[in-house]
């Protein structure tokens, strides 16, 4: 019998914030085409095209290069491109006439935001959930419902995704261009989402973390949002990060609705458990954990959050 990933970690009692892996480009590629556990190089693209999609993944740091589907495809390709950081979020939606289009994609104008391209900018965001069941079961098993509740409520918005990382998480899935993973979504948590989504706000208790923050980050905000009942993306600003000393680090955000700032110590400790990290591994391992050392406010003049 299967032993499903994700049911080991809800099982060991793993906690999933402080996940998310450090993405701050998204390059997704619409392809409905068989998805194989290595999407790109087990697609049928052209194999120039693939070697221009790994490039941009390998040598663009902090970037993930994704297939996507929504139905049956239409006339044109549809390419999204995602930059996402706190401050200012961007989703570009491109069509472009067939795969080959994406040899001579100026792929560089538009990172750096040249002004040619803010006809292409999207106002409604995208939702990505991994239904990838090649790539482990687990997003199949967990993933496919969640999509479909989400076509369901937000017509146009969802979308299938090859990989996001951490399928122990299933359902997992991404929010573009605010850069909001979450984990272990189920049908029920979709209507939550959707409102989240639509107030600028994320559902503090469901969430991996704004994967465009490293792990420390992620993990002093969600014990902070947690302490704080602040949901709105922007009621809290990151200002700073230092480490005194390993595996402990002190994060500073400023809060909008006491007009101080927040510094929050957080420790990162191998389980004394173990998880299967994907439902073919052969062996159970330890995992990083991040746990609250201390909480306290500074004050401070000046806000920098609008709430």
């Amino acid at each position: 019998m299967t032993q499903f990933c994700s049911d080991c970690s809800v099982e060991a009692g793993e906690k999933f914030f402080a996940s998310a892996p450090r993405t701050e480009h998204w390059i997704l590629v619409e392809y409905t085409g068989a998805w194989g556990a290595k999407a790109i190089p087990e697609s049928d693209l052209a194999p120039e095209v693939k070697a221009k999609l790994n490039g941009w993944a390998d040598n663009i740091p902090f970037t993930k290069v994704l297939f996507i589907k929504q139905g049956a495809m239409g006339a044109t390709v549809r390419v999204f491109v995602a930059l996402t950081n706190e401050s200012s979020p961007v989703l570009y939606k491109f069509e472009l006439a067939s795969y080959e289009a994406l040899l001579s994609f100026d792929l560089d104008a538009v990172l750096r935001r040249d002004p040619q391209f803010d006809a292409n900018v999207q106002r409604d965001p995208l939702v990505l959930v991994c239904t990838n069941g090649r790539r482990d079961v687990s997003c199949a098993k967990y993933g496919l419902p969640v999509y479909t509740a989400f076509a369901e409520q937000t017509p146009g918005w969802a979308w299938e995704v090859t990989h996001v990382g951490g399928h122990r998480f299933a359902g997992t899935l991404v929010t573009l261009p605010d850069g909001v993973m979450y984990g272990r979504i189920s049908p029920d948590d979709v209507s939550a989402l959707v409102a989240a989504q639509r107030n600028r706000a994320l559902v503090v208790e469901k969430t991996r973390g704004r994967a465009f923050f490293d792990a420390p980050v992620q993990a002093a905000e969600y014990f902070l949002r947690g302490s704080t009942g602040i949901a709105t993306l922007s009621g809290v600003c990151f200002e700073s990060i230092r480490q005194p000393e390993e595996n402990v680090w002190s994060v500073r955000f400023s809060v909008a609705h006491d007009n101080e700032l927040h510094e929050v110590h957080v420790r990162r400790e191998m389980s004394p458990w173990t998880v299967y990290e994907s439902t073919t591994d052969e062996a159970p391992r330890q995992v990083p954990q991040f746990h609250l050392v201390e909480q306290h406010t500074v004050r401070r003049k000046a806000p920098r959050c609008e709430g």
